[in-house]
């Protein structure tokens, strides 16, 4: 074989590579939007987080989760912004936490981005870890005791809901 004829047996196995590749879905399968309205006792929740956990253990699966707008309104990212969730069937958490102080140093200055310790921080890891409360009834905060399910299929998807109590 002359070198120019390897040449083209490798300039066309690459290209044949390169092709096959360009076929495949290296992101994993393939998701459906999915949003809906989150209210509790019939007003809509601002600042919830939806979590989609998927009931089977085997296969391609993925949290999807969503947090509400001021009209209660969430949109499903599995692994892109409002991608949805991939299809199947899933158990449902809704939670909104309050307090955590998150973005602050204990002493009220804002944490450093660049690694550096605030100047008002000093002492501080002597405070209490900051609190936080979930507002919405602790039932919902679990995907296991909340008895909120959704089946993802392969179309858009809507799925209302309506927590009640304290």
């Amino acid at each position: 074989m002359s070198i120019s004829m390897i040449r083209r047996l490798v300039l066309g196995a690459a290209l044949l590579g390169v092709v096959g590749a360009a076929g495949c879905n290296s992101d994993g399968p393939s998701t459906s939007p999915v949003s809906g309205v989150v209210k509790h006792n019939g007003n809509p929740v601002e600042g919830a987080i939806v979590s989609f956990v998927p009931t089977q253990t085997t296969g391609e699966t993925a949290t999807a989760v969503g947090t509400t707008d001021a009209s209660g309104k969430y949109v499903l990212s599995t692994r892109a912004k409002d991608d949805g969730a991939i299809p199947g069937d899933y158990k449902v958490s809704i939670t909104k936490i309050e307090g955590g102080g998150q973005g602050t140093a204990a002493g009220g200055g804002a944490v450093s981005t660049d690694g550096e310790m605030p100047a008002d921080y000093a002492g501080a890891s002597d405070a209490p870890p900051p609190t936080t409360k979930n507002l919405l009834p602790a039932k919902y905060a679990s995907a296991d005791t909340s008895g909120l399910t959704a089946t993802v299929g392969s179309k858009a998807e809507t799925f209302d809901f309506n927590l009640e109590g304290q």
